[in-house]
């Protein structure tokens, strides 16, 4: 059975570098046991490098969250600022609506008043300044 996993493959090569170290004598020996040093070292250095691109995505993916955490927070204050604007609109369009009321109200009592003094009703364009009431 052929194997195709990291692991796999780095115990299939250290069994068969096992072997070689068994196998010879002296200095090929010592040459063995590096070799087989420097593919442990390899592994490792592999593997070490798998686990720091896991970490970098890792770390992508924890900031992206932490991204849309905070535009959820930012889109939830906007939508709480937005209705209380609304509020602030809708208590303006009434109080607007009363203060319009209130002046025609005004407006009518001022016309009737000068009705009763006898005062010519004439627009603001057409009033001298021998007007009697100021404005």
């Amino acid at each position: 059975m052929e194997t195709t996993t990291t692991t796999g493959i780095i115990t299939k090569e250290l069994r068969k570098h096992i072997q070689n170290i068994l196998n010879r004598r002296g200095a090929r020996r010592h040459l063995a046991i590096e070799q087989l040093i420097d593919t442990v070292r390899q592994y490792v250095t592999r593997q070490g490098v798998i686990i720091e691109e896991f970490k970098l995505k890792a770390l992508k993916s924890e900031g992206n969250l932490t991204e849309m955490k905070v535009n959820s927070i930012v889109e939830t204050n906007y939508k709480e600022k937005c209705t209380k604007l609304e509020l602030e609109i809708a208590s303006d369009k009434r109080l607007i609506a009363k203060y319009k009321k209130h002046f025609q109200h005004m407006e009518e009592e001022i016309t009737e008043l000068k009705k009763k003094l006898g005062i010519p009703i004439l627009p603001w364009y057409e009033q001298g300044k021998d007007d009697p009431v100021e404005t």
